[in-house]
Parts: C-alpha cells; sequence; structure tokens
C-alpha cells in the first residue's frame, strides 16, 4: 500500500506528456525566454498501434451495429500475434 501511495505522489507532479509540472510551466522553458538556462520541449509522436487495432474494431462493431447502437457494454482489447 505505501508504494501505491508514493506512486500516486510521485505521479501527480507530473503532467500528461511525462515531464515535472514546475518544470513544463515555468518560466525557463517558455520558447519566447531566451535568458542563460532556460530550455525547450521538442515534441515528437509515434502511432500507438495496440489502440489502431481498437480504434478499427470499435469503427467495425459501430458499423455493423449501427451508429445509434449502445456499445458502452463492450470492452476492446488487443492480443499480439507474431508471424
Amino acid at each position: 500500500m505505501d508504494l501505491m501511495i508514493a506512486y500516486l505522489e510521485v505521479e501527480r507532479e507530473y503532467g500528461p506528456h511525462g515531464q515535472p509540472w514546475v518544470e513544463a510551466t515555468s518560466a525557463a522553458a517558455d520558447p519566447n525566454n531566451y535568458e542563460t538556462g532556460t530550455y525547450r520541449y521538442v515534441a515528437h509522436h509515434v502511432v500507438d498501434w495496440a489502440q489502431r487495432a481498437i480504434n478499427d474494431d470499435v469503427k467495425a462493431v459501430r458499423d455493423a451495429m449501427g451508429r445509434d447502437a449502445d456499445i458502452s457494454d463492450i470492452r476492446f482489447s488487443v492480443e499480439r500475434v507474431d508471424y
């Protein structure tokens, strides 16, 4: 239990981007600030292929059941298949 509490306390200090809030919101991170000791963030992206598979499956289910069908009780998951 203590480990879970510690994890939550640390996690709270980070934004959804994985950077500490105190750094991400600092004046030193402002791209218009050119003073010594400033820094920048550079964004990168990746494709989450597992989420893409879920999104495609959700679309297929909606197409099969109709756009207005209630699919709130359906849980979508993925499994890795090696070729």
